[in-house]
């Protein structure tokens, strides 16, 4: 892929890390989602490694980004994928990603869009063309380190969650260490700053 650093290749390993090459050097990229953050599975190290031979990815390269489908945890199909923005040099991940392998192509209209083929039924469906791919919701998630320190930080008075403007209603979701249960507010569609 083409980058403002200049071109890598971006690649898991049988490690369960994610690798960028620049043709010198392979740099693990993955080293903030790697571990069990005690909150989600989604984690590199909690892919299959005996069913590594289902991953795969995509590129869409219009937003910048590396799509890696992988099976977590006892799975041995794909389900859910990391997605790597190289341009903000971020990772998140997204559920509902039930897919065998993918292709970026033409839409007969002239646009490179995904194209990916199904789990169960075998059916091809294009990637992220509204808000589901197969009439399964889209579901995205990005989980934070906690934020400050225990000495210094009591409480926040403000949050600002800045996103693109959105057709749907994203839920930001939080917890202090002394809550067992996630506080959620949604947000306002069609906005990109909530506070």
């Amino acid at each position: 892929i083409d980058t403002p650093q200049g071109e890598i290749v971006v690649f898991l390993g049988t490690d369960r890390k994610l690798y960028k090459f620049d043709g010198f050097e392979a740099v693990a990229i993955s080293d903030k989602a790697q571990i069990s953050n005690g909150l989600t599975s989604f984690y590199f190290d909690n892919i299959n490694s005996e069913a590594l031979d289902k991953v795969f990815s995509v590129h869409h390269q219009e937003l910048g980004w590396i799509e890696i489908f992988v099976p977590l945890g006892s799975e041995t199909a794909c389900s859910s994928s990391f997605v790597y923005d190289y341009l903000n040099d971020s990772i998140w991940a997204n559920t509902n990603r039930n897919f065998r392998s993918g292709y970026v192509c033409d839409n007969g209209g002239g646009q490179r869009v995904v194209f990916v083929q199904h789990n169960t039924n075998g059916f091809a469906y294009q990637l992220n063309s509204t808000n589901s791919d197969d009439g399964s919701t889209i579901s995205s998630r990005w989980t934070t380190p906690k934020l400050g320190t225990k000495t210094i930080l009591d409480k926040f008075d403000e949050i600002e969650v800045t996103t693109d403007s959105v057709g749907v209603t994203p839920t930001f979701a939080w917890r202090a260490d002394y809550e067992t249960s996630y506080v959620t507010t949604t947000m306002v569609s069609g906005i990109n700053k909530h506070n």
